[in-house]
């Protein structure tokens, strides 16, 4: 009983914070001594010393931050995909374990002997993720069925939080704004300011617990405040992280990647009142029996310049489209179980004042149908001979396996959003390399881009994975816009400090047709 008791307020400030993560936004305009994510929070146990709790609360920013500069968007990017990578490997590890025969399937009998040789528990424990993988329900689960169930230990996909912490609003969080919000959370709780954590002043924690919920609940139902549906309206949710395909416009500004995917409204006779949540900024493509809407709701975690949801719509008009404001239901899911999926439904419900009638999430889609919420993942093209023109085949295959939906056209005048939608200068991410390498104004030899031309702005979203190296050419001008976390370097000696701290240009240079 008393190990329970010493470990309650680390449990405790875990939920806390794990609860309130998703609503900082709102919580962060009111008091800036916001808790703090759940993997600093659970540092605050008896005998913590304020050094060691600081040391802890700056590794995750120090992990993150690849290039050493203060944790950015990129930084953000590329850790949550890395989250969902480690939730990927610990599934297909397992599935490795059952797949006694080497066939790339797992059976019931398998799952059956394998559960013979592991220890006590675990063949219930299995029957539940054996059931969880076998989507198709026909008794045997493929490896690629098992890894669509992965899901990241919510530790893992903490990162974004950080960014709540950028104090002077320069897009990028440094160790000595995130120390400086550690001491002042230490400091609330180190009653006697001696620099340590003792056992009472655990016990004032676990006494304000209560309180603190309280607030934190007072404020989502604050922070979510949507148009009331009609009395006869189907409500549906549906969350994702991003589309499978780039617009060729978009709803964040240049230097920030947007997605897309499709909304298939079906036929029926009910009307529809749609929530549709994303991490990135998206356009949602609405088609097929659209007069069943009532109300399309966007959420995204990315913000516009005023602090609305970058996201959009077309294929409806703008009387019947709501762009959530700052904090407004910000709750990112892919999951309607997760713990941020049953947040999102208790705001929702305390918001609309009843729970959605069906609620869903995946991770990344091309499509998603509703109120069915059926959803489809695009094919990743193998095969150069499927580039379309305007794109070079090698960089738009690699640019494919990041945005298998490939470019999708939209005019920039259907897209219902918060701030003007804009036709990219330079699509983001591989795919706006595939065109410039096709129209001439980069040359590429394996993963170096040569800036050969003056080009408007690097393609935004270069980060993590989809990072590469430039150097830019004598006498031309370095593009607008950051490179995330891609190398840049400059052909005259005379030119700019390369960016990267491994950057160098390959020997002997980039050779460039007729030169």
């Amino acid at each position: 009983m008393g190990v329970w008791m010493s470990f309650w307020p680390k449990l405790v400030l875990a939920m806390l914070v794990s609860a309130t993560a998703t609503w900082g936004t709102a919580r962060a305009q009111k008091t800036p001594d916001d808790p703090l994510p759940t993997y600093m929070s659970t540092a605050l146990f008896p005998s913590t010393f304020v050094e060691g709790y600081i040391a802890s609360a700056l590794r995750p920013l120090r992990d993150a931050d690849l290039q050493g500069d203060g944790l950015d968007s990129a930084d953000v990017e590329i850790a949550g995909k890395r989250a969902w990578a480690l939730a990927r490997s610990r599934v297909a590890s397992e599935f490795v374990l059952l797949d006694l025969n080497g066939d790339g399937s797992v059976t019931a009998d398998e799952r059956a002997r394998a559960a013979l040789v592991r220890r006590r528990g675990f063949s219930q424990l299995q029957d539940r993720i054996f059931t969880g993988w076998d989507s198709d329900h026909d008794g045997v689960v493929t490896l690629s069925e098992a890894l669509s169930s992965a899901r990241p230990y919510e530790r893992d996909a903490q990162v974004a939080d950080l960014m709540r912490f950028d104090a002077d609003g320069d897009g990028k969080v440094q160790a000595s704004e995130l120390e400086a919000a550690a001491r002042r959370a230490f400091a609330k709780f180190d009653l006697n300011n001696d620099g340590l954590i003792d056992h009472e002043e655990s016990q004032k924690v676990r006494q304000q617990a209560r309180r603190i919920v309280e607030t934190v609940a007072e404020d989502r139902r604050a922070a979510c405040e949507l148009p009331p549906p009609g009395k006869d309206d189907l409500i549906v949710a549906f969350g994702v992280y991003e589309g499978n395909a780039i617009p060729t416009v978009t709803v964040a500004g240049q230097d920030k990647e947007t997605t897309t995917a499709k909304l298939e409204i079906e036929p029926g006779d009910r009307p529809l009142y749609v929530v549709v949540s994303s991490y990135d900024a998206m356009i949602w493509q609405v088609a097929g029996a659209t007069s069943r809407m009532s109300r399309l709701v966007l959420i995204s975690s990315q913000s516009t310049s005023d602090g609305r949801s970058a996201a959009g719509a077309t294929g409806l008009p703008g009387d019947k489209v709501t762009i959530a404001g700052p904090g407004e239901c910000r709750g990112y899911f892919d999951r309607s179980d997760s713990p941020v999926g049953v947040m999102v439904r208790n705001a929702m419900t305390a918001a609309l004042g009843r729970a959605p009638d069906v609620m869903a999430g995946a991770y990344s889609v091309i499509s998603a149908s509703v109120p069915s919420l059926a959803w489809a993942k695009a094919k990743t093209p193998r095969d150069q001979k499927d580039t379309p023109a305007g794109y070079d085949p090698q960089t738009w295959l690699d640019a494919s396996r990041y945005t298998p939906g490939g470019v999708v056209e939209i005019d920039p005048a259907a897209v219902v959003s918060a701030s003007p939608a804009a036709s990219y200068e330079v699509l983001p991410g591989q795919m706006g390399l595939a065109r410039l390498v096709s129209s001439g104004e980069l040359v590429r030899e394996n993963n170096w881009f040569k800036v050969v031309k003056p080009i408007p702005r690097f393609p935004a979203g270069l980060g993590g994975a989809m990072a590469v190296s430039f150097v830019i050419a004598k006498g031309v001008p370095a593009p607008a816009g950051s490179p995330g976390h891609s190398c840049v370097t400059y052909e005259d000696p005379a030119g700019p400090p390369p960016v990267g701290a491994q950057c160098r240009p390959p020997r002997g240079g980039i050779a460039v047709q007729g030169k």
